[in-house]
């Protein structure tokens, strides 16, 4: 307490009062006397999160108040609760969850009465987690939930452990428990050691004791709580006591001698018994330390089979279980294995098993006798009898048999041979040789078959002197024995003779030789045999042959072609030889040779032609100029130039780095190969190396056909290791000043021996940099601005460089602008209208973001301001009085107000210029023309002729500014005016017009009468010339005058006619480049030429389709009749209406087909129109910079409300930020997921987590928000070159399918009705995209756009719609279903409207929906329950339940009227053989955040509990609420599916009652539930609330909230992922209400909203009939607002 606390009072009191409190003389008790604090806040230090809770507490007479500020603001939110204690003068101030930067303050204490007031502060600092320190506190052990009985003991433990050891306290519902006050009834109890512990024992328990328990450990380093824990105390009677049973009893084992098994025993009971283990007469537990509920048995080095038995004992009972160990031995040996039949492939085996207990399997093993291999195996043979194939004819083999158990293979039994049966030679006699021996006779000679299956009784030998007998029977046959050569003689000389042989078995024929050809003419050589070839190198084949036998050879000679081209014969002749090879062939080309032997009497016979093909080529050259570079100490960069283009024999694809860690200058470890697929890559980076380690890099370029070359090896050796990431804290401190801590790196590998810090504003571009040493730890940083967003990076240092950097940003508070906007100036003039420009206050001066400018005007001759106010640094400003002189000023606003005023200007509007009628030229004399004009005629005038000077030609006319003069001002209107007379009208000179000089001129009125200024102008006359060649006459000579005035009224219409419609055009391309919001198109504020405006109407007034004719709009009225007739016939007349809607692909789309664009559009098809495409600035000049696969799209009445877009590609991330930012964009519509079937249909295009750079554009996420059905993201993002910050939202729609349409448009409307509440009426068109930009996308542009149509007009115009946007965007609206989705859509949005409201007005809207309307029999409140029933549903009903209507399921309905829809049913994993088994009455239901958080089903009947039971395992749900009793009004509404007093199984699962509370209002059981498949098990907590009553509702919604609160704070505790099920008798009714009133009341919770009309339709979408009667729908409306009431921050 200090003196500041007395303020209010004089000096010369304070003064006093301080010195008496300083002796101690302080008035008696029942005396006045100021506040004093016994316990004040203290600083703390928390986790972002998690939770803190200051502590306040005071005396002083009469009892203080205490109240809570932040920053001299009482705090208020919903995450800062006030708790009093005594009486007031106590309070607890807690904040949960921590959020950082947001909360992170000082706060103050204060306590007042009638005396005094006293402050008392304390300082929060919240860490992220990667913040903590390694000594922060650690809750090792936190409370858990009990039940005790009254006069008992309770124990709530806690341990916790830091550095320095924590200290533990406690709170209980929120508030500190004092041990002090219990008289040692509470005490803590305190131990050291490791963790330290700190349990709060309460003895004597009372009622008064129950309440939520919580630890809390706090050290210097910070504070952390535990999880909540309830404490209840019961009557004896009403704590259940159970006896012990198994709940997990002992498994027998089998093991292997010498092996190891745990015995697991686990028992419950109430209370828990004790377990241990006996064997025989021995125990194996020690007696003092035995555990309770569980006891494992640890066996090792067992060698011999015995019994073991677990007992659980409680004061109710002793049990026991006993488990066989038994050690198993290896199988004995197969035995009288022989062979039972044999064939040439196959040999069949017989056996018996040899042992007496069975054996798992059998396994075969075999080998050919004369083999070095070991044996081959059989595996799982199960019977004494098998057939082993695909052995090789006529060979010996060896067989042998093992037996196999569970323990593993016994011996092998003994071996048995065999050989098997012969078969036909599989192939011909080898190496086939002829040779002449006279001209008669020749020797054929050839070596055995290499698979002759057999013994070879002899050979065939074919020959035939023919070309090609068709038949083999044709050729003549030559016998032979067993040798390897014979003779053939007489042979016919000189023929050619061909020759094929086969060898052959007893069994049969073999296959024969290739053909050999030989010539009867004695001393030519025979045809060369074994020809073959092979391909040595790209461009060279090697060809080899067997030396005709004892032939004499003088050449040979070889024919070689391509294969594609066999007319192109090469013929080479060569000297004897055994082979050759063919040089200068073609790269990867087949060809066909055939080869001659030649001597000096002839040629011999051609071999048949044979095939080879050449390699592939390889890469002439390796890449150049390979540099290399290390970056730091873990990377290096290394660049090169690609092989000169002469050298490079194919297509380059990319490149290979090739990196190898040097040791002791060789290559040591593993290679590094990095791949480069891009041709045009020419450097690149390799990471994760070690620090001071050299390595060698090289590079090769590779093609389709693999690596070329490689470069030479480079030595780089990287950087010596920096030091890691320091933790860096910022606390914003007062003024203009942040205090900046940090702490050393966590891992370094070496010593660092200091800091760097840099510092700046984000929309700045340099850094300041301060450097430290090793021993600085903070600094604080002065001069920071106000409402300025800082980034912070700090990296420790070393020798070898700077290290990681530790970035963070913080921002400063706000505050109202110290300085004007700066540079106002006027950019434009109308008669009506001045634009004006500024830019925005200095950057240190704003004090945050500027929200907007208001611009104060007024005309300087009155005292009256007007304001107007923007976003943008320019305004126009409208509705002025013409000739007049206003004064500007301008101000800039941020979030705390506005700033100063700039220096005020002036600018004059212009004279209103509005044209006369029928200007035109009557005559024309030498020097004089003759005009003449008309003006209304209820005005009188004041005329200004003005007359416009040309010096230069027509074609030129629109490259200077014309130069005019005024001829005359007249008071009246004459009929005829000379132009060029000489004379003087009002001081006006009427000069003389100069010879062959080119005029034209127009007459201006002044009307008057009028409350301001307002003139009338004609437009410009045609251009005329006085020429040299006399005078026209005077208009009095008609004849003259009619050949003048005819071409210039011809010429003239023709040219009025001209310019309309360039204007025309003119104005329809301004349309698609200006953003709707800048076209202010003059007199268009009727309601007629507004509707012309609607770019719908525009296209039928001006394109007239005839589908568009022919579908005009629909009334609201008949939208319901006019889509059930497009249904009739399965929907035909759907399918016709979509066919007939004009495809609109008669435009170009140039710019998408540039070869630079390709790449940037994701599907071939969907392309971009080049007259509504969007425009990005174009980047340095480069080509295709300026192009976005994405086009503007019209809205109701507005243009370019939307730009369609696809899902941007990787290539295209920076584009589409370019365009978010050029457009001005506030809103992104994602109609997709990332990933869709397995398919990629977006990039990722934001940043997770922090900031994200995408090429010139900074993105940073501020916030995420998941729902049920749509994601909204918030970003800031800048460009690099603005100093302005922006923000935009971004909501992903989630439920739409991965195919068709959603089966409901109730959760679309909702997002589009989000998405219009968010959008800013000033932004910049709405981005909305989902793969390709034209389907999805399509739909929710047309159903918003009809949407406002609706608001205006009461009808909607899809058909037209549709056919307008077609013409900016192909494909858009792509499917017919997605066709009728929008017209179910507005069809639903007609019938049901907008029944959302908010909180502050909830009470007013429940008490309007109680009222009876005039002239309705029901309230609006029934109507609208009603509605509910009425809603139009598109999907046939038998369609809907198609599982649940099955014969099989039907009995397992309890209501058959109540089934679940096919969509969203719950699917069982169905069983083997038992149809039907995959079904349950359930079906999953949305939460607000979690899709699929709930499982609304019926009440199990006797035959579908297991049903129950499998769904809530496999489903991982672990919280069942029931909201009926047993049986109701003498009927059965559930059946009881759980066990009441012993375990039960249920098929798979073994379900224990572990515990059973029971509440005022509900019942909580516990049940431990096992699959006895595997062991696993789970604890499942069913709430069962018994307060509702049996007929109706309950009368006050209190109890029901209360029971929805504590079931869900049930799941946030003990964290599981799982949905709640849901039950009451057949699901829908108060399981309706339940998950209706879970999601209404999250949602004021978070949104401040109510919408329970909305919410129940989407239940009904998911499950039908849910909240099933109208008392349960008021009870919804009835439970909101009571709940409304509970929270003091909706009422204010």
């Amino acid at each position: 307490m200090n003196l500041r606390s007395y303020r209010g009072l004089s000096p010369v009191i304070r003064g006093a009062l301080y010195v008496l409190q300083l002796a101690g003389i302080i008035l008696p008790s029942h005396s006045e006397s100021m506040p004093s604090f016994i316990r004040s806040p203290d600083d703390q230090t928390g986790i972002s999160g998690g939770v803190v809770s200051f502590i306040c507490q005071t005396v002083g007479e009469p009892r203080p108040r205490i109240t809570w500020t932040k920053k001299g603001k009482k705090v208020s939110s919903q995450r800062f609760e006030v708790k009093e204690f005594d009486g007031g003068s106590g309070s607890v101030l807690r904040i949960q969850p921590l959020r950082t930067n947001r909360d992170e303050a000082i706060y103050e204490c204060t306590a007042t009465n009638s005396v005094a007031e006293i402050t008392a502060t304390a300082k929060l600092n919240i860490l992220e987690e990667d913040q903590i320190t390694h000594g922060f506190p650690t809750i090792d052990m936190g409370p858990q939930l009990k039940v005790v009985e009254r006069t008992t003991t309770a124990t709530m433990l806690c341990a916790a452990s830091g550095n320095p050891d924590p200290e533990i306290y406690w709170f209980k519902d929120m508030l500190p428990v004092d041990t002090s006050s219990s008289n040692g009834r509470i005490k803590q109890l305190r131990s050291g050691g490791t963790p330290i512990r700190g349990a709060l024992q309460i003895e004597n328990s009372n009622m008064s004791d129950e309440g939520k328990y919580e630890c809390v450990a706090v050290n210097s380093a910070g504070t952390r709580f535990s999880s909540p824990a309830n404490l209840y105390v019961r009557d004896q009677r009403e704590v259940r006591r159970v006896p012990p049973r198994f709940s997990i009893p002992p498994a027998s084992h089998e093991v292997m001698p010498g092996g190891s098994v745990n015995l697991t025993c686990v028992a419950v009971g109430s209370p828990m018994p004790f377990v241990k283990w006996v064997s025989g007469e021995v125990e194996l537990s020690q007696e003092n330390h035995l555990p309770v509920g569980r006891n494992i048995l640890e066996l090792t080095n067992i060698q011999q089979s015995a019994n073991y038995t677990c007992v659980a004992m409680s004061d109710l009972g002793i049990i026991e279980a006993t488990a066989q160990v038994v050690v198993k031995a290896l199988p004995k040996k197969p035995i009288f294995l022989n062979v039972v039949e044999t064939t040439a492939t196959s040999v069949t085996l017989m056996w018996e098993s040899g042992n007496s207990e069975p054996v798992s399997y059998f396994l075969v093993q075999y080998r050919p006798k004369l083999s070095d291999n070991g044996f081959q195996e059989v595996d799982g043979v199960a019977s004494n009898r098998y057939s082993i194939g695909g052995l090789s004819p006529f060979l010996e083999y060896e067989f042998r048999v093992l037996a196999v158990n569970s323990v593993g293979r016994g011996p092998p039994s003994s071996i048995v041979k065999t050989q098997t049966g012969e078969q036909a030679p599989s192939s011909p006699p080898l190496q086939v040789q002829a040779r002449l021996l006279s001209s008669t006779t020749i020797l054929v000679q050839w070596e055995p078959p290499e698979e002759p299956n057999g013994q070879i009784l002899g050979y065939k030998i074919y020959y035939s002197s023919e070309a090609s007998p068709n038949l083999l029977s044709q050729w003549q046959l030559h016998n032979t024995d067993d040798s390897k050569f014979t003779t053939i003689s007489g042979l016919t000389p000189d023929m050619t003779y061909s020759l094929r042989m086969l060898c052959f078995t007893s069994v049969g024929d073999g296959p024969l030789s290739d053909v050999l050809q030989i010539k009867t003419q004695q001393g030519v050589p025979s045809q060369p045999s074994a020809f073959e070839a092979e391909a040595e190198l790209d461009t060279r084949i090697m060809l080899s042959w067997l030396w005709p036998v004892q032939d004499h050879i003088s050449n040979y000679e070889l024919l070689y072609w391509e294969a594609t081209d066999p007319a192109d014969k090469h013929r080479v002749t060569f000297s004897a030889a055994g082979s050759y090879a063919v040089d200068g062939l073609k790269p990867d080309t087949q060809y066909l040779f055939s080869l001659a032997a030649q001597s000096e009497r002839g040629m011999g016979v051609f071999t048949q032609p044979i095939e080879a093909r050449t390699s592939r080529s390889m890469l002439g050259a390796p890449p150049r100029k390979v540099v290399t570079e290390a970056l730091n100490s873990t990377a290096i960069k290394v660049t090169w130039k690609p092989p000169l283009s002469v050298k490079q024999h194919g297509h380059i694809q990319g490149y290979h780095l090739i990196c190898s860690r040097l040791k002791n200058g060789e290559l040591h470890g593993q290679q590094v190969v990095m791949d480069i697929s891009s041709l045009e890559a020419q450097e690149a980076v390799i990471s994760s190396l070690l620090p001071e380690t050299s390595y060698s890099v090289t590079v090769a370029a590779y093609t389709t056909h693999g690596d070329g070359a490689l470069s030479k090896a480079r030595i780089v050796t990287t950087k010596g290791a920096v030091p890691g990431k320091p933790t860096m804290m910022i606390s914003t401190m007062t003024g203009n000043t942040a205090l900046i801590q940090w702490q050393p790196p966590k891992e370094t590998v070496v010593e660092h021996i200091g800091y760097q810090l840099q510092y700046k504003r984000t929309d700045e571009e340099l850094f300041t940099v301060k450097d430290f040493r090793k021993a600085d730890d903070h600094f604080t940083v002065t001069g920071l601005n106000k409402g300025a967003t800082y980034i912070f990076k700090l990296s420790a240092k070393n020798r070898a460089g700077s290290g990681e950097e530790y970035e963070k940003e913080i921002s400063t508070p706000e505050d109202v602008p110290s300085s004007y906007p700066q540079n106002l100036s006027v950019a434009g003039l109308t008669a009506t209208s001045t634009k004006l420009s500024w830019e925005p206050p200095p950057l240190a001066d704003r004090n945050g973001k500027i929200l907007k400018y208001v611009v104060m005007y007024r005309d300087i001759n009155s005292q009256h301001n007007n304001t107007n106010s923007t976003s943008e640094t320019q305004m126009t400003v409208q509705d002025l009085q013409s000739d007049t002189t206003y004064d500007f000023r301008v101000q800039a606003f941020t979030s705390k107000g506005g700033g100063p005023f700039s220096p005020s200007i002036q600018s004059r509007t212009m004279s209103m210029s509005v044209f006369a009628k029928n200007f035109g030229v009557k005559a024309v004399m030498k020097s004089s023309v003759l005009l003449t004009w008309e003006l209304p005629e209820t005005y009188t005038s004041e005329v200004l002729l003005k007359l416009l000077e040309d010096d230069s030609n027509l074609q030129n006319q629109n490259q200077e500014i014309l130069q005019f003069f005024i001829a005359a001002q007249l008071d009246s209107l004459p009929e005829i005016f000379v132009l060029g007379d000489e004379k003087k009208y009002n001081g006006y000179y009427n000069r003389a017009l100069g010879v062959q000089q080119q005029y034209r001129c127009f007459v201006l009125a002044h009307l008057k009468d009028l409350e301001s200024k307002m003139f009338a102008a004609s437009p410009f006359s045609e251009s005329f010339m006085v020429k040299l060649s006399g005078v026209i006459r005077q208009a009095q000579e008609d004849p003259e005058m009619l050949w003048v005035m005819g071409p210039v009224l011809a010429v003239i219409i023709i040219i009025i006619t001209v310019i309309a419609i360039l204007l025309f055009k003119s104005k329809q391309e301004r349309k698609r480049t200006t953003p709707a919001k800048d076209g202010h198109m003059l007199g268009m504020k009727d309601s007629q030429m507004a509707h012309i405006a609607d770019p719908v109407e525009m296209r039928r007034l001006n394109c007239h389709t005839q589908g568009m004719k022919e579908h005009p709009p629909i009334f609201i009225c008949d939208l319901a009749d006019h889509i059930e007739r497009l249904k009739a016939n399965d929907a035909l007349g759907f399918s016709q209406e979509y066919e007939s809607i004009d495809p609109g692909q008669q435009f170009t789309w140039e710019n998408s087909n540039l070869e630079v664009n390709k790449p940037k559009n994701r599907y071939a098809n969907v392309i971009a129109y080049d007259h509504s495409r969007v425009i990005l600035a174009s980047v340095d000049g480069l080509p295709g910079s300026n192009y976005i696969n994405a086009n503007y799209i019209d809205g109701y009445r507005k243009q370019n409300a939307y730009i369609a877009t696809q899902g941007p590609l990787p290539e295209t991330l920076c584009d589409f930020w370019r365009m978010v930012w050029e457009q001005k964009t506030s809103t992104i519509v994602m109609m997709t997921h990332l990933e869709e079937s397995s398919r990629i249909k977006c990039e990722q295009y934001w940043p997770s987590r922090g900031t994200e750079t995408y090429g010139m554009i900074q993105v940073t996420i501020l916030d995420t928000v998941e729902l049920s059905t749509y994601i909204m993201r918030t970003f800031t993002f800048y460009k690099n070159s603005s100093g302005e910050k922006r923000e935009v939202r971004q909501f992903q729609f989630l439920a739409w399918p991965d195919h068709g349409v959603p089966e409901f448009p109730t959760t679309t409307l909702a997002f589009l009705h989000t998405i219009r509440a968010c959008n800013p009426a000033d932004a910049g068109p709405i981005i909305v995209h989902c793969s390709a930009g034209v389907g999805r996308s399509g739909c929710f542009i047309v159903i918003d756009a009809m949407l406002e149509r609706m608001k205006h007009e009461k009808s909607v115009d899809i058909y037209g719609h549709v056919t307008c946007i077609r013409t900016q965007r192909n494909y858009m609206v792509q499917t017919e279903d997605q066709y009728i989705f929008i017209h179910e859509a507005l069809l639903e949005a007609a019938t049901c409207g907008n029944t959302e409201v908010t909180t502050r007005n909830l009470y007013a809207h429940i008490q309007n929906l109680s009222q009876i309307p005039p002239g309705e029999p029901y309230s609006a409140m029934a109507q609208e329950f009603k509605k509910l029933t009425s809603t139009p549903s598109s999907k046939v009903q038998t369609v809907r339940f198609i599982s649940a209507n099955m014969p099989c399921n039907k009995f397992k309905n309890r209501l058959l009227n109540i089934m679940p829809f096919e969509s969203t049913r719950v699917y069982l994993q169905p069983i083997r053989g038992a149809e039907g088994s995959d079904y349950i009455n359930a079906n999953f239901i949305d939460g607000y955040r979690h899709q699929r958080g709930y499982i609304a089903t019926q009440g199990p009947l006797a035959e579908t509990s297991e049903d129950l039971w499998r769904m809530l395992w496999e489903h991982n749900s672990t919280i069942v609420v029931m909201l009926t009793k047993l049986r109701e009004m003498g009927r059965e509404k559930c059946h009881q599916y759980w066990p009441a007093e012993r375990s039960a199984r249920y098929q798979y699962f073994v379900v224990d009652p572990m515990a059973e509370y029971n509440m005022p209002q509900y019942i909580v059981r516990e049940f431990k539930v096992t699959d006895v498949r595997d062991g696993q098990s789970r604890t499942i907590r069913q709430f069962q609330f018994t307060d509702w009553p049996e007929q109706g509702v309950p009368k006050t919604g209190e109890a029901f909230i209360d029971f929805i609160g504590q079931v869900h704070k049930t799941k946030e505790q003990f964290g599981q992922d799982g949905p709640i099920t849901v039950h009451c008798s057949a699901g829908v009714g108060r399981t309706g209400v339940f998950i209706t009133l879970s999601i209404v009341l999250e949602r004021m919770r978070h949104e401040g909203l109510v919408d329970i009309f909305q919410t129940v339709k989407i239940l009904r979408t998911q499950r039908p009939s849910m909240v099933q009667t109208e008392d349960q729908y008021q009870l919804c409306y009835r439970a909101a607002l009571e709940y409304l009431g509970s929270f003091e921050h909706y009422a204010t």
